[in-house]
């Protein structure tokens, strides 16, 4: 966070020099961002950026004007965690984990899952796992970031959203769940670049 103060300015005259400046400089308008540094929540207004497909991001908040053209703002500033090359295991089953960010999970259309800061997502049938059930799947997944970072993520974040950790409606016990949607996760994930998901609906 980055707070400071202009003089012979105004509301409006800061949110265009802004937003002229952080196009001029090919940062895009980004309708997500991350407020408390993860998670990524909807912007609400036109001035957040950002930019990179390792995604940084800007936001303009707090802008008030206190008269005489003394106009005081603040910019939080989010910078994305180093990115991780994700290994293929076991080898060749299933295919490689895609490259491309996955900041939720979404099953079936059902309910989204929030997956920590530069996630890659590769989605096998529940079989790989020894699932029988039709609909179950399971994930492989690689994070930036350490182990604990990321079991931080989970455990910190999945309650804000819905999720509780326990014995499921279903009488799955020591599962994530919200509903009768419920995933399990290693109790310690010990390494960020390969950990797996198994979700289910009964």
């Amino acid at each position: 966070m980055r707070k400071a103060c202009v003089m012979g300015s105004s509301v409006g005259a800061l949110q265009t020099f802004f937003t002229s400046g952080f196009a001029a400089m090919s940062w895009a308008h980004a309708s997500v961002i991350p407020f408390d540094g993860v998670y990524l929540s909807d912007c609400g207004d036109p001035y957040c950026w950002t930019k990179d497909t390792a995604p940084r991001f800007v936001g303009l908040e707090a802008v008030q004007d206190h008269g005489g053209g003394i106009v005081t703002f603040t910019l939080r500033i989010v910078s994305a965690p180093p990115p991780v090359t994700c290994p293929q295991y076991p080898p060749s089953t299933p295919p490689a984990i895609p490259t491309e960010y996955t900041p939720f999970y979404h099953f079936y259309g059902l309910i989204s899952i929030p997956l920590p800061p530069l996630t890659q997502a590769l989605t096998v049938d529940g079989s790989y796992n020894g699932s029988t059930k039709l609909g179950d799947s399971y994930l492989q997944l690689c994070s930036a970031g350490s182990p604990t970072a990321t079991k931080a993520f989970f455990t910190n974040e999945l309650p804000a959203h819905g999720w509780t950790f326990g014995t499921s409606p279903c009488g799955t016990a020591n599962v994530w769940y919200q509903g009768k949607i419920f995933f399990s996760f290693p109790g310690t994930i010990v390494d960020s670049k390969l950990y797996h998901m198994q979700i289910a609906n009964c």
